[in-house]
């Protein structure tokens, strides 16, 4: 490999980003018509500039005004890791300003459902629900192995996304969209793939299933993602639709989050996998997997997707809601027999029954009466009293 490149990919730190870097820098070296990218460093510096100023001004006659800054990051770290001194600066002062996206709403949960309706393979009916239960993005995808699945609930899954980066966290599904993903689990391992920890979650199509399982790369998602959403009526505004065929799951999946009551701001924000309300939310707020996932609870019947799943998810949750206020109401019960006895014993104490005394620290409670005595308070008093005399409170 030509030295610039094994430098510039030295500053990528994924997958994904390597692959759409390397993309763009490819578009660009064929645009300059020079053969390698080392020889593309031997111009001279001003030369550089200029090309790199053309370069920019083609972009914008070419693609969307706010795609250039996309579109020029990946040529400006490439020159940065190779030491070319550029005026960064004056480039970026020819960017375009950015417009309005065009893109302004998610996929309702009726467009969803066609879509699942017209798959053809459980690869891509997992595909679709993991991508409207759990809001996940497009570039996460090809690095989950099964070893990032955990269930966790009755049935869900629990994926760890972005592992060992700054971005680690964890998305989790419906009951449904974890029974599509085992499902097409199950099915690969019945065409003869070895199945593993170390398999990708999301692999290519394949005519064996004894080939060695190779993960989708980010191409073949999205062109996956194009063809199924093509069965939805999306508007065009200008170059973009209406909808975004990707990020309009991502949409879908937020709008149910924030209108679902319970969920705190700052964990709604979690959910999403963005940083917080607050910058600071990203280095106080670290819920545990578990704090997480008994909030998603919470948004799982607005997820699911398919009537009768959604049904028996509605279900579940009113069963969860009924349990929560069983065990709320024995607390409110036992706090108040705790009060009825506490109360019981300040009415002894104050017709002499009982009397109070300190002694390190304790409080000790001494019997003035018989409590044997049939005609004594305990008659009043029966549940209060025990076989000896004396009783300590610690």
């Amino acid at each position: 490999m030509q030295r610039s490149l094994t430098i510039f990919e030295g500053a990528i730190k994924t997958e994904a980003t390597r692959e759409a870097y390397l993309y763009q820098l490819e578009k660009f070296r064929e645009w300059t018509k020079i053969k390698d990218f080392d020889s593309l460093l031997q111009a001279p510096q001003k030369n550089i500039q200029e090309l790199l100023e053309d370069y920019v001004m083609y972009l914008k006659k070419k693609v969307s005004p706010n795609s250039v800054p996309i579109y020029y990051a990946p040529i400006e770290l490439f020159f940065v890791m190779n030491d070319v001194t550029i005026n960064y600066k004056k480039l970026r002062k020819l960017f375009p300003k950015k417009v309005k996206k065009g893109n302004e709403r998610g996929y309702t949960i009726e467009e969803i459902r066609k879509i699942v309706k017209n798959t053809k393979s459980k690869r891509n009916r997992a595909l679709v629900l993991l991508f409207a239960s759990s809001g996940i993005r497009l570039g996460a995808i090809p690095d989950i192995l099964l070893k990032h699945l955990t269930k966790i609930g009755k049935n869900s899954y629990a994926i760890k996304i972005y592992e060992d980066e700054t971005e680690e966290d964890y998305i989790f599904t419906t009951p449904e969209a974890t029974k599509s993903i085992d499902e097409y689990l199950d099915e690969r391992k019945k065409d003869g793939e070895y199945v593993d920890q170390n398999s990708p979650l999301i692999r290519t199509s394949y005519k064996l299933g004894i080939e060695k399982a190779k993960s989708c790369n980010l191409d073949t998602l999205a062109h996956v993602m194009a063809r199924l959403v093509s069965c939805v009526d999306r508007k065009k505004r200008g170059n973009r639709y209406d909808v975004p065929k990707d990020h309009g799951y991502r949409k879908f999946y937020g709008t149910v989050i924030k209108d679902t009551q319970g969920i705190t701001p700052t964990m709604s924000e979690k959910l999403i996998n963005h940083i917080g309300v607050v910058q600071l939310d990203g280095s106080y707020f670290k819920p545990t997997k578990e704090q997480m996932f008994e909030s998603y609870q919470k948004v799982i019947s607005g997820l699911t997707i398919d009537q009768t799943e959604k049904h028996e998810a509605l279900i579940e949750s009113q069963k969860g809601k009924i349990s929560e206020l069983e065990q709320n109401q024995n607390r409110i019960d036992n706090l108040e027999k705790h009060i009825l006895q506490e109360q019981r014993i300040l009415d002894l104490v104050a017709v002499g029954g009982l009397k109070v005394s300190r002694k390190d620290g304790r409080t000790k409670l001494k019997w003035t009466i018989d409590p044997d005595d049939p005609d004594s308070i305990r008659k009043n008093f029966p549940e209060l009293f025990e076989e000896e005399k004396d009783r300590t409170i610690g």
